[in-house]
């Protein structure tokens, strides 16, 4: 069942962030959103997880979904290492398997082993975030700009093991970089301003 949104509107001190925003999100493809910083995409993010409550509008097809979501701040138990915050999250998850993950995602196997994600660069800890949200055993994932500090190299290749991860899934990706919206395979992009849906360019 594809994720529809309608009219929803959300407002904060007599400003409106959202302004009857509508979009369908098709099963199983990865869509985008694309828009300036204050548009309203983090809300939307906030209120589909269950943070935030609209004040008007309907969402429809998250019933009985299970979400797994990065946010732009990385939320890790700083004093614990990597593989204690992805089981914190998901922990049928077994430390082998985080273990391959990390590596997937280009954590070297040194630091991994009780080293608190503390003292990870910003590059590192990030990488750990989308590390335990691909853990957890999801329908639907939402990323807010989980690609955010990330370069050249690294960026490919975490997107590559993001989208090999997430294949099948229902994704929301939000992101100021159209290129990251190819690499992952986006079929839709989202003007979240317009609350119209195009068809991204392949």
């Amino acid at each position: 069942m594809n994720l529809r949104i309608e009219g929803l509107v959300k407002q904060y001190d007599g400003r409106r962030v959202l302004d009857g925003f509508s979009a369908e999100f098709p099963e199983g493809k990865t869509t985008a959103i694309l828009a300036p910083s204050g548009a309203g995409k983090t809300t939307l993010l906030r209120i589909l997880c269950g943070l935030e409550k609209p004040d008007a509008g309907a969402i429809r097809g998250m019933e009985g979904r299970r979400l797994s979501v990065v946010f732009q701040e990385d939320r890790l138990l700083p004093d614990s290492d990597a593989v204690s915050n992805i089981r914190l999250a998901a922990p049928a998850y077994e430390e082998k398997e985080c273990r391959q993950l990390l590596s997937a995602l280009r954590i070297p196997e040194w630091e991994q082993r009780g080293k608190p994600v503390r003292e990870f660069s910003g590059g590192m800890r990030r990488r750990t975030a989308i590390a335990r949200a691909l853990a957890v055993p999801a329908d639907f994932y939402l990323f807010d700009e989980p690609f955010r500090g990330l370069d050249g190299e690294t960026k490919s290749c975490v997107i590559a093991c993001v989208r090999e991860k997430t294949r099948g899934k229902t994704v929301l990706l939000v992101t100021h970089d159209e290129r990251e919206a190819a690499e992952m395979g986006a079929v839709r992009e989202i003007d979240i301003a317009a609350g119209q849906a195009a068809q991204m360019p392949q």
